[in-house]
């Protein structure tokens, strides 16, 4: 499981050394959406198993 926080940290600072600030934030947000929505069907995947 990814840990969101160093996620974000690792895309805060590709931002500092980047000048395609609004390239970099809208896919740092889509791997965001992507990781949130991946994690969400694991989860569902699981409680589905033990139910």
């Amino acid at each position: 499981m990814f840990d969101v926080a160093t996620v974000w940290l690792a895309a805060l600072g590709r931002l500092k050394t980047h000048t395609h600030y609004e390239e970099e934030i809208t896919l740092t947000c889509t791997v965001a959406v992507r990781l949130a929505i991946s994690a969400f069907v694991n989860a569902s995947r699981v409680l589905v198993r033990h139910s």
